[in-house]
């Protein structure tokens, strides 16, 4: 890109960025570019546990949780990724190591009920108006932006999130990718490449706008795309 960042922008900067950007292939992440992932977890938190966050001792805040929670998400997703583990394992390994970082043992049970809640509420998730109005904005340009989607993730969870956020009324469904779905997940450059192929993008005109350091930004410098790192939260 012909502009570089010390650090990633918030969503304000980046929408304001990419109306002045010279491509006009735009790719979005969807977690925590999108929308907060925060939001549903700490929801779902709250659900599951008031009482024992009221009268134990030990329970952290729920922001503080998810923090704590996503270096677990990503070890557990590689893991099911590769086969080790499978789709209710990973769920339960991911809650039960996130919740022992803080002193509290779970139960197996009560992974998995606070999992379904978590994937209940991610069914009641809202766009990021910065990029509300970017996706409103271009896709009522006549063909001369592309607006697509590149995300990590299982198949189902990730369309769910995707039509709770409404994401089709400005991207065709054609333009959205999951990873679960090509067999392949960001950062390895193939992911980028089939969503070349399926979408008829070109590498230098197309630029992925995400979150994930590792998996957006460096997977499609990668890649030879254009890349925009952007950061919604502390998270």
């Amino acid at each position: 890109m012909s502009e570089k960042f010390n650090g990633p922008l918030s969503a304000e900067e980046a929408a304001a960025f990419l109306r002045k950007v010279p491509f006009r292939n735009f790719v979005f992440d969807v977690d925590d570019t999108l929308y907060l992932r925060s939001d549903p977890y700490i929801r779902a938190y709250q659900k599951c546990f008031h009482n024992r966050i009221v009268n134990e001792s030990g329970w952290p805040e729920g922001s503080d949780l998810f923090r704590i929670s996503r270096v677990f998400v990503e070890e557990e997703y590689l893991r099911r990724v590769s086969g080790e583990i499978g789709m209710n394992e990973m769920l339960i390994r991911r809650t039960l190591r996130s919740f022992s970082e803080c002193g509290i043992q779970l139960t197996e049970e009560e992974a998995l009920l606070f999992e379904g809640t978590y994937e209940k509420e991610q069914g009641c998730i809202h766009l990021i108006p910065r990029f509300e109005e970017i996706l409103k904005e271009f896709s009522g340009s006549e063909g001369k932006v592309f607006l697509g989607v590149l995300t990590n993730g299982p198949s189902e969870h990730q369309w769910n999130k995707i039509h709770a956020l409404g994401l089709t009324r400005w991207i065709p469904e054609k333009h959205i990718v999951v990873s679960d779905d090509i067999g392949v997940s960001k950062p390895d450059p193939a992911a980028f490449r089939i969503y070349e192929k399926r979408c008829g993008v070109l590498p230098e005109d197309t630029i992925m706008i995400g979150d994930n350091l590792k998996a957006d930004i460096q997977g499609a410098e990668a890649a030879g795309w254009n890349a925009l790192w952007v950061k919604l939260s502390d998270a």
